[in-house]
């Protein structure tokens, strides 16, 4: 059952809710119009195991209609405290060129910290004293309940809630001068920026064809799913084995190329039909 769900600033408060059309409904006013108790936000419905039931709701001809139009909302991170954001590194051959480097044959990960979240429309203040900081566009993974040790790509699709865009910011001369400076280079205020939707897996998935695309100031790198080494779900089956998947986790799944930032850049990234996630950099 398909759903877009979002936060957003609601007057002195952030609100979850969800796309009807061009305007976004909240969980609390759905919640009113159903005698419901789904929330209070996205991380409490995964965490409370309410996905499927909301999704069913969704489909009531009781369920408001009216809500704030898109384009005047200033989003939040659609999750706000995920139990893990877990990066996979150089899964295309092309960006592993880029810093020097062959693309792995399993998958190399890294961890960053909720603090490095940031919302679609943000400014990002990039970091004195590091030097060249890269933005990458990716499809991030939005786990959707508890799995561990999954047999099957399609077991870890039954695991997966949907997918959300993310700008992946990089302070690449760390990174470059020692490899195990790679999760401070990730870890910095603002690099991990996500949304503005998270769409579940029957509203979209990725295909062999779709495109993943970073924009910096009108430069674009880009690329398909099908030169991923490793694809969203066999990224989730890999690591299952290594420790269990909880509801709420964000997984990264590596960039087709990075571009570089200056203070005042523009940066986009587009992933075809998921949609299109903007941000700024001081």
């Amino acid at each position: 059952m398909a759903m877009r769900l979002c936060a957003y600033h609601e007057y002195d408060a952030v609100a979850t809710g969800f796309l009807s059309g061009d305007r976004v409904v909240s969980l609390d006013d759905l919640n009113d119009a159903l005698g419901t108790d789904f929330g209070p936000d996205l991380d409490g419905v995964l965490r409370r195991g309410q996905a499927d039931a909301l999704a069913k709701a969704l489909t009531t001809a009781r369920v408001p209609r009216s809500g704030w139009r898109v384009g005047n909302l200033r989003f939040a991170p659609p999750l706000a405290h995920p139990p893990k954001i877990w990066g996979i590194g150089l899964n295309f051959a092309e960006h592993a060129a880029d810093l020097g480097a062959a693309a792995p044959e399993e998958p190399g990960a890294w961890m960053r910290p909720a603090t490095s979240l940031a919302h679609h429309g943000t400014t990002v203040r990039l970091p004195p004293g590091v030097g060249r900081v890269t933005a990458e566009g990716e499809i991030g993974v939005v786990l959707g309940k508890y799995a561990r040790s999954l047999s099957s790509r399609e077991a870890a699709r039954d695991a997966v809630l949907g997918f959300v865009p993310v700008l992946d910011l990089t302070a690449e001369e760390l990174l470059l001068k020692n490899v195990r400076n790679l999760a401070r280079a990730k870890s910095y205020e603002g690099f991990c920026v996500v949304g503005p939707f998270v769409a579940t897996k029957d509203e979209w998935e990725p295909a062999r064809d779709t495109r993943i695309a970073t924009t910096v100031d009108g430069a674009t790198r880009e690329g398909r799913v099908a030169q991923m080494r490793h694809d969203p779900y066999e990224l989730v089956r890999f690591f299952s084995h290594v420790f269990p998947w909880e509801p709420g986790d964000l997984l990264l799944t590596g960039t087709p190329g990075a571009l570089p930032l200056k203070a005042g850049s523009s940066m986009r990234a587009e992933i075809e039909g998921l949609g299109t996630l903007e941000a700024r950099a001081a």
